[in-house]
């Protein structure tokens, strides 16, 4: 099959000029992209494996696989078998890692139910989180009682610069150079005072919210859109996932 058929013609190198293929004057009869897919029909370049460069919803952990044998970043793919696509994470550089999607995603819920807090060991960490909570909460509050009688201060020290102003006890000089610093002083202390205000823990709600996700971690994950599957993911392995022989495990094994 020609180029022109798709609009190109190629012309042959002449003196000086490089050979090229160039947009000819007449509409064409068919699309280059279909042009370049019979080419590869006819030289036997035909696969049934489509690329997909973005995670999907069958393939949401392709940002967060490592190849099992080389570490490099799998990308996700379908092969047809018969009339049906089959998912699979699959490493670029050329290794024979090769996952399916289905084994993946079951090998990290196997994972989920490993590490779920079990209703035995609930009430005991309840206690320790518990504990953990309502010391930073007593820290907190200690803090904000001893910026609130620094900033107390700082207000009663700019007030009698002020008034000895009024009343001729200061030079213009010491009071200009006074006041500022003071000013300065308690905006800094009020910018404290407003940042704890707003990390008050309330760590029961905060308890209770976390430990039903670790309980339900196969379920939260199930329900989550592909972008939340992943922060989910992200959060609880520090590193990149590997999955080899069905199991889940972060780590590159060495020889």
């Amino acid at each position: 099959m020609g180029r022109n058929h798709f609009g190109k013609i190629f012309v042959p190198e002449f003196k000086d000029d490089d050979a090229q293929v160039v947009q000819g004057l007449h509409e064409p009869i068919i699309s280059e992209e279909l042009f370049n897919k019979v080419q590869n029909l006819l030289k036997g370049k035909a696969h049934h494996r489509k690329v997909y460069e973005k995670v999907n919803d069958d393939t949401p952990l392709r940002s967060l696989i490592t190849c099992s044998k080389c570490g490099g970043k799998p990308i996700s793919s379908a092969s047809k078998e018969r009339s049906k696509y089959y998912k699979y994470y699959h490493c670029r550089n050329g290794c024979t890692e090769r996952i399916p999607a289905g084994v993946a995603r079951e090998a990290l819920l196997s994972y989920f139910d490993e590490v779920a807090v079990r209703p035995e060991i609930e009430k005991l960490y309840r206690e320790i989180m518990k504990t953990i909570f309502q010391a930073n909460e007593s820290n907190r509050e200690q803090e904000i009682s001893k910026l609130k009688e620094n900033l107390k201060s700082a207000e009663k020290k700019l007030s009698s610069l002020e008034e000895k102003y009024v009343m001729n006890e200061i030079e213009r000089d010491s009071y200009a150079f006074m006041k500022p610093r003071f000013k300065d002083e308690i905006a800094k202390l009020r910018g404290k005072l407003a940042g704890l205000d707003g990390k008050e823990t309330n760590y029961m709600r905060y308890l209770s919210s976390g430990i039903n996700l670790i309980q339900n971690l196969r379920k939260h994950y199930e329900a989550a859109s592909v972008p939340n599957k992943q922060k989910l993911v992200g959060s609880i392995f520090s590193e990149n996932v590997i999955i080899e022989n069905g199991k889940c495990r972060t780590a590159l094994r060495t020889k």
